[in-house]
């Protein structure tokens, strides 16, 4: 298996990404013109046999007179998790409010860096509405304690932002599902979903594995979360690949721009951003604080123990080289066709942006 350093290493690589031209990155759900896991299936019963005992709490499900974002929160309240999550966002002044606009770009829930806004469509199932929430908080998390915002805005190579986007999913995905088995641990509820039957067949599987304190080991959540989501992120693989082909575009303008105007300060000025875009290290070393089940940056997470960066390796290569894969939780699985020729067009674009600039700087 290939190693970290002739994987991410920026001489090797010698490539450049600029941070995407304008606009708000929506991060959650796939947008409209690509397809999304309809969910509905796998839906698996928890035995009461592996609900533990002292779970039975008094707790009882809320008001379902109570308004929608009133009663939202409430649901979600009832995990300590939960309650953790609501006092985060609103310590880091995050928004949550309703939008059911957002259905029109085939999304259920999103989380924006530039207005600290979770949006979640209000036509879904209160059970429903609490998973996305909780996804939508964890890339708040990503954003407000890991600094996701800050790192995608410097001049990353085109795979570097991909990894960052694959990762932030997973970690994302990942993590709702182990919010919902907890749900499913402590209330001893036994939710149903239209739209999220994977995360809840996840959570069920989660769930076997947690200890009498919602507790899992980083390796079962790893095996049993990570990676699934991993390989079921084959609905963003075309939107991923987008997203450093916008990257390589706005810094195309930008050299283009600096020729037209002669300014030798434009040029050191992207020569100065290709200097301060992370190595191989600083790069890797973000991507192994996601993993984890709470909001701790101290904790172990199920990244951090891979000591031959093994997953760090494999992840998102696979994805641009057809292993890719949907695990269907007892169906055969399906490889999907991937865009490998997308990314060695944005390298080659990369490379000769990265001799232009170095070529005109003084």
């Amino acid at each position: 298996m290939k190693r970290l350093s002739s994987i991410f290493n920026l001489k090797s690589l010698a490539l450049l990404a600029g941070l995407t031209a304008g606009g708000t990155q929506a991060m959650g759900m796939p947008p409209a013109d690509l397809p999304h896991d309809g969910g509905g299936a796998n839906k698996r019963p928890v035995p009461a046999s592996i609900i533990a005992p002292h779970y039975n709490t008094q707790l009882k499900p809320q008001d379902p007179d109570m308004p929608a974002m009133k009663l939202l929160k409430a649901e979600f309240a009832r995990t300590p998790l939960g309650r953790a999550l609501l006092e985060f966002a609103e310590q880091q002044n995050i928004a949550i409010k309703f939008d059911a606009t957002i259905a029109a770009t085939n999304n259920y829930a999103q989380y924006v860096p530039e207005n600290s806004t979770v949006s979640v469509r209000p036509d879904l199932s209160l059970e429903e509405q609490v998973m996305y929430l909780a996804h939508e908080l964890r890339h708040g998390w990503q954003d407000k304690t890991l600094g996701y915002a800050e790192l995608n805005a410097k001049r990353l190579t085109p795979l570097q932002r991909f990894s960052l986007q694959r990762y932030v999913e997973a970690d994302a995905h990942a993590f709702a599902a182990f919010f919902w088995a907890d749900r499913i641990q402590r209330l001893g509820v036994q939710p149903a979903a239209d739209h999220a039957g994977y995360e809840l067949a996840l959570a069920h599987q989660l769930q076997q594995k947690m200890d009498g304190q919602g507790n899992i080991a980083p390796a079962d959540y790893r095996d049993l979360a990570l990676l699934p989501y991993f390989d079921h992120l084959e609905n963003y693989n075309e939107r991923h690949v987008a997203m450093s082909a916008r990257a390589v575009d706005s810094f195309r303008a930008e050299v283009k721009a600096a020729l037209e105007e002669g300014l030798s300060s434009s040029f050191n000025r992207l020569a100065a951003d290709i200097a301060a875009a992370p190595d191989d290290a600083n790069f890797t070393a973000w991507l192994r604080q996601l993993g984890g089940t709470n909001l701790s940056v101290n904790a172990a997470t199920a990244l951090a123990g891979e000591t031959d960066a093994a997953l760090l390796n494999d992840y998102p290569l696979r994805a641009l080289e057809g292993r890719d894969i949907m695990p269907p939780l007892g169906a055969a699985s399906v490889v999907m066709p991937q865009p490998k020729a997308r990314l060695e067009r944005l390298q080659s674009i990369d490379a000769k942006q990265r001799a232009t600039v170095q070529s005109h700087a003084p």
